[in-house]
C-alpha cells in the first residue's frame, strides 16, 4: 500500500474509495488524496500509479505502490517514488497499514486505525496515524475522524493533528466522485476533489485537484492509475470443475 505535495516524491499516497453497497473495484483503500475505512479483500494485491503536478508541466512526484490483503481486515503496503527530490532508496521508500476493526456493511458504521508516509523522520516523512469512521447514506457516503503526524517538525510543521473529513459517490457503476479533507496549516494537509472512472471490476483512471492549506504550497493535479490482482479468484474461476454424471453413474467424456 498506497504530505500530498512532498511526501509524494516518497510514494506516501493511495488512490481511489469503495462504497460497501457497490461491487468491488480496482481501488479500495481510499478516498481522493487520504485513505478510508475500507480494505483490500483476502489475497488481493493492490497496484498504483500516482502523480501531482502543476498544470500538468512541473512534477512534484511520481509514485509506484503496492498493497496486500490480509483476511479482510488488514492490508499493508509500500510506495516508491520514482520522481521528485529523493535519491536514495530509504528517502523514496514509505510505509502504510490499516486495521478495519467494525464492518457495518451497507447501512451501518464502519471503523479503522491505520498509518501512512512511515519512514525516517530525517528523511521528512509525514509519518500520520490516523482513525477514520464512515456511514453510507442515500446520498453518499460520509467519512470522518482525525489524523496526526509523527513527522520531523522542521518538515510537518505546528499543525500536527488534523480533522479529517471525506465523502464519495458512486454515480454509475463505472463513475465515481470522492473528495476529502485534513485540516491544519502544515505540508501535507488540503483538500481534493477526485472523479474515478473504472474500467472494470479491476482497473481505474482518476483524475483529481489538490489544494493545499498552506498558501505557500502550489496546488496540483493528480492523475492515477490502479489495478487488483486476485490470484485467489482466479485460481476458484480456472479450476477444472467435476464432469457431471450420466443416468448410469458414469462420467461423460
Amino acid at each position: 500500500m498506497r504530505n500530498i505535495v512532498k511526501v509524494s516524491v516518497a510514494g506516501a499516497l493511495i488512490a481511489g474509495s469503495l462504497v460497501a453497497a457497490t461491487p468491488a473495484h480496482a481501488t479500495g483503500s481510499g478516498l481522493g488524496a487520504y485513505p478510508s475505512t475500507d480494505v483490500y479483500g483476502d489475497g488481493v494485491w493492490h497496484f498504483d500509479a500516482d502523480t501531482y503536478s502543476e498544470d500538468l508541466t512541473k512534477n512534484f512526484g511520481t509514485s509506484l505502490g503496492l498493497e496486500y490483503g490480509i483476511g479482510d481486515k488488514v492490508e499493508l503496503g509500500f510506495d516508491y517514488g520514482v520522481s521528485g527530490g529523493a535519491t536514495k532508496f530509504d528517502e523514496r521508500l514509505s510505509l502504510n497499514a490499516k486495521y478495519k476493526f467494525l464492518d457495518g456493511g451497507a447501512d451501518g458504521i464502519s471503523a479503522a486505525a491505520g498509518v501512512w508516509g512511515v519512514g525516517k523522520k530525517s528523511n521528512g516523512f509525514a509519518n500520520v496515524g490516523y482513525l477514520l469512521g464512515s456511514k453510507n447514506f442515500s446520498f453518499g457516503r460520509v467519512t470522518a475522524g482525525v489524523a496526526h503526524s509523527f513527522g520531523d517538525k522542521d518538515f510537518v510543521g505546528d499543525d500536527k493533528t488534523s480533522l479529517a473529513i471525506g465523502y464519495d459517490k458512486y454515480f454509475t457503476p463505472k463513475v465515481q466522485f470522492a473528495i476529502d479533507y485534513y485540516s491544519g496549516k502544515n505540508t501535507y494537509a488540503g483538500v481534493q476533489p477526485t472523479l474515478y472512472y473504472y474500467i472494470n471490476e479491476k482497473a481505474d483512471f482518476g483524475l483529481g485537484y489538490f489544494r493545499p492549506n498552506n498558501k505557500d504550497l502550489a496546488d496540483t493535479i493528480y492523475l492515477c492509475f490502479d489495478y487488483n490482482f486476485d490470484f485467489k479468484k482466479t485460481a476458484e474461476v480456472v479450476a477444472p470443475a467435476p464432469a457431471p454424471e450420466t443416468k448410469t453413474g458414469e462420467a461423460k467424456n
